[in-house]
């Protein structure tokens, strides 16, 4: 197992899954997220970031900084948008995103960042970015300008509350920022 190190752990999830392959069938369903999973891990790369896994419809990503993994987050929201429906279902992508200490064990991570970064995706609504408050905090300025606080929550196994921001401007375009 190697030292504890410092990243940015970011969930994304699609949303409307769930209703999709009810609408659609599991085969359709299943191609449609596929496209998006494999949207979001191409994103997860050319934004300077390491897919760590899939779960189902969600990625689980680090990035070096915080930073990285705002803009890897709206070039997500982005490329998912811009997807056309399958069938009457829009799909969208709800993201969390939390930057602290890891531990890697071969190519996978643990650790108190891991499990609140899951609990953050978890808070997010669809199209939604939600990060917490201490991480939003190490942001530059660019994205710093575009986070609002939110509401704190419980996170079991924390003492104390974990405030919310979410990043609020509209979807970047790639390559913008």
């Amino acid at each position: 197992m190697d030292h504890a190190r410092q990243v940015t752990v970011l969930f994304a999830d699609v949303s409307g899954s769930t209703k999709l392959y009810e609408s659609v069938g599991d085969k359709a369903a299943m191609e449609a997220i596929t496209r998006c999973v494999d949207q979001l891990r191409q994103t997860v790369e050319s934004s300077g970031g390491r897919v760590v896994k899939t779960i189902g419809d969600a990625v689980m990503a680090v990035f070096p900084t915080p930073d990285a993994a705002a803009f890897a987050a709206s070039n997500m929201q982005y490329a998912i948008d811009v997807l056309p429906p399958v069938g009457a279902t829009k799909l969208a992508v709800r993201i969390g995103f939390h930057c602290g200490p890891v531990i890697q064990s071969d190519n996978d991570i643990f650790g108190e960042t891991v499990n609140l970064a899951a609990r953050l995706v978890e808070q997010a609504g669809k199209s939604q970015i939600i990060m917490s408050h201490e991480t939003s905090d190490q942001l530059g300025p660019v994205f710093r300008s575009f986070k609002r606080p939110l509401y704190a929550i419980h996170v079991r196994g924390k003492a104390e509350e974990v405030e919310l921001c979410e990043k609020c401007e509209k979807l970047f375009k790639p390559g913008t920022h």
